[in-house]
């Protein structure tokens, strides 16, 4: 597993946790990763800060998702999109009524 779906995996299982069904609250159409507002946690929480502080009691710049060392914004970004997208898809099939056999 490379750096960045791990540090992105470990931000997973904070906001889990915390915010149920936070990736159907992510706007990805205005996802930036290089703003405190619309970045995830922007989105979430209202701001980069208030995130990580409710998240880990703390402000906090170190590669746990938010932002990665040695990655680009873009990377960060389409690693976040395939975590929400693989969630949102797995979501609605759960979420999807089933289809009862007729006798």
């Amino acid at each position: 597993m490379s750096v960045l779906v791990d540090n992105v995996a470990k931000a997973v299982e904070l906001l889990d946790k915390d915010y149920p069904n936070w990736f159907l609250a992510i706007d990805t159409e205005n996802l930036w990763m290089d703003s405190p507002q619309q970045c995830i946690l922007g989105q979430l929480y209202g701001g980069y800060c208030k995130g990580t502080r409710r998240l880990l009691g703390e402000d906090y710049t170190a590669p746990l998702g938010w932002p990665f060392e040695g990655s680009l914004p873009t990377e960060n970004k389409d690693e976040w999109l395939k975590v929400i997208a693989a969630r949102r898809e797995a979501f609605l099939k759960q979420s999807a009524p089933t289809k009862k056999e007729h006798v």
